[in-house]
C-alpha cells in the first residue's frame, strides 16, 4: 500500500518528506541535497521556486530551532528534495539563477 500513516493515525502522501523519514523501508526514497546555502533564508528563498514547481522539499539547518541563529555559518541550510526529483529540483534552480 503506497504511503504510510503517522504516529497520530494521520495519512501521509507518498513522496512527501514526512514519508520519507517514517514509511517501511521497502517504500522508502532517501532525501538529497540539491543545494547549500550560508543562510536558512536564501534556503527557503530557493524553496519557493521548488514548491512553484511542484517539488516537495525541506529546509534542514543547525540553528537548534532558531534559538541559536548564529550557528548556521558552521554548516550553513540545506536544501533537499525526494532522491527521484533531485536533478529536477536542479534544473528548476538553475533556471532561477541560483546554482551554477
Amino acid at each position: 500500500m503506497p504511503g504510510c500513516w503517522s504516529k497520530t493515525g494521520n495519512r501521509r502522501e507518498p513522496g512527501s518528506l514526512d514519508s520519507m523519514i517514517s514509511a517501511p523501508p521497502e517504500e522508502t526514497t532517501m532525501p538529497k541535497t540539491v543545494a547549500e546555502f550560508a543562510h536558512r533564508h536564501e534556503a527557503e528563498y530557493a524553496q519557493g521556486f521548488l514548491e512553484d514547481a511542484g517539488i516537495p522539499s525541506s529546509v534542514f539547518d543547525d540553528d537548534a530551532g532558531g534559538g541559536l541563529l548564529g550557528l548556521e555559518i558552521f554548516r550553513g541550510a540545506r536544501l533537499v528534495v525526494p532522491d527521484e526529483l533531485a536533478e529536477s529540483a536542479q534544473g528548476v534552480l538553475r533556471e532561477a539563477g541560483l546554482l551554477e
